[in-house]
């Protein structure tokens, strides 16, 4: 089974200048947990997962939607590009399944 079997044709993406009150609703809004962050051509620059914005707010307030105006104001004075995983290893479309399973637990 190749990679471009499961790959989405237009995925949801965040940018590096966004705040991370916009990815946190992009999320909440698709129901999905990770967004690739992209420059302009949309150039992969890196990775932001909803785990990465727990510090700023908690698991379970995200999970209940319970933002304060204190965290939606903490939120808003970060940008995306302080907290994502910069390079993160990416792959080629006709890459295997298996051969990126083993990429996953190198690394």
């Amino acid at each position: 089974m190749f990679v471009h079997f499961w790959m989405a044709q237009s995925p949801i993406v965040a940018t590096e200048e966004m705040n991370l009150e916009e990815a946190l609703y992009v999320m909440l809004k698709h129901k999905i947990r990770r967004l690739p962050v992209v420059r302009e051509e949309n150039d992969l620059c890196g990775i932001i997962a909803i785990s990465d914005i727990y510090p700023y707010v908690g698991p379970h307030a995200i999970a209940k939607a319970l933002l304060s105006e204190e965290v939606i104001e903490n939120l808003r004075n970060v940008h995306v590009a302080s907290v994502m995983t910069k390079s993160p290893l990416t792959c080629h479309p006709n890459a295997t399944i298996d051969e990126i399973g083993v990429i996953m637990r190198r690394n």
